[in-house]
């Protein structure tokens, strides 16, 4: 059975002054330990402090409509909720800078809690990212996640989330210079359940993004990814095998709109698969 899921990060900022404001002690939660959002009693909805950054979660759904109807009641909280009384809104950016006061924040110092992996290298471990190599730079992810029931590898489920969701992020997703150290192809954590895509940044979460339908978007290709590598995993390892990934990343990394719609084109046409 397919599920969806995500764990989005945001920056608050001040409505005026567009003033980063961290999450640092006002939200509680931690990873591994939420706070629950009040009023949506399904158990997975809740909220953290990760870094600098508000983090929410959202509980598995098994179609792309839940999903995004949880995303909305989620965000719907956050903003009347928790950023109205402190004068705040989402940055519109998925990177800040901070100041050299908010560096020393404990919190601050606190990067990443798991070892990602790279599906374009057989699903290696990648370096670690360190508060030092981010330096005053923290980035908001909009991690998706993905489960299946298949023998198809994780990796391989990584790299269909990057021809099903990643190719058509370009374009849309101004990752700025989050792109070179967490928006590459192909960046994934494997669960248990399936996988953690990783590449996107937080731009389809927004109420601009859900009212667009790039919410719903999102979760409805993945969705249809996840029944591919459940429904036929023939086709997926034809893919596998026919496609240029190299290719594929280098679009992501470059950001080539023209190339990433024309490659899109080429394995809707080539496999006759929803891409």
């Amino acid at each position: 059975m397919v599920t969806l899921g995500a764990d989005p990060e945001l920056f608050m900022v001040n409505r005026g002054t567009d003033e980063l404001i961290p999450s640092c002690g006002l939200l509680g939660g931690r990873k591994g330990a939420p706070v629950p959002i009040p009023g949506l009693d399904e158990p997975g909805f809740g909220m953290q402090e990760d870094n600098v950054m508000l983090e929410f979660n959202i509980p598995p759904a098994t179609s792309w409509v839940t999903a995004t109807d949880n995303v909305s009641k989620a965000m719907q909280y956050i903003e009347a909720n928790v950023m109205a009384p402190l004068g705040a809104k989402m940055s519109d950016k998925c990177w800040a800078e901070l100041t050299q006061e908010q560096t020393y924040m404990p919190q601050a110092r606190v990067v990443g809690c798991s070892v990602d992996n790279d599906a374009h290298n057989e699903g290696r471990y990648m370096p670690r990212m360190t508060a030092r190599r981010m330096g005053d730079m923290r980035y908001a992810g909009g991690h998706v996640h993905l489960g299946y029931e298949s023998a198809v590898p994780k990796h391989v489920a990584a790299l269909m989330m990057d021809l099903f969701v990643g190719l058509w992020s370009i374009g849309r997703d101004d990752q700025g210079p989050r792109r070179s150290l967490y928006g590459n192809a192909g960046r994934y954590r494997e669960t248990e359940y399936g996988i953690e895509y990783r590449p996107l940044s937080n731009f389809w979460i927004t109420k601009e993004a859900r009212d667009c339908g790039y919410t719903s978007h999102v979760f409805a290709k993945a969705e249809e990814c996840g029944h591919l590598l459940e429904s036929d995993p023939r086709k997926v390892r034809d893919v596998f095998l026919g496609t240029n990934w190299g290719m594929v990343a280098q679009v992501m990394r470059t950001q080539d709109v023209s190339r990433a719609a024309t490659m899109r084109s080429m394995v809707r046409n080539d496999w006759q698969i929803g891409v």
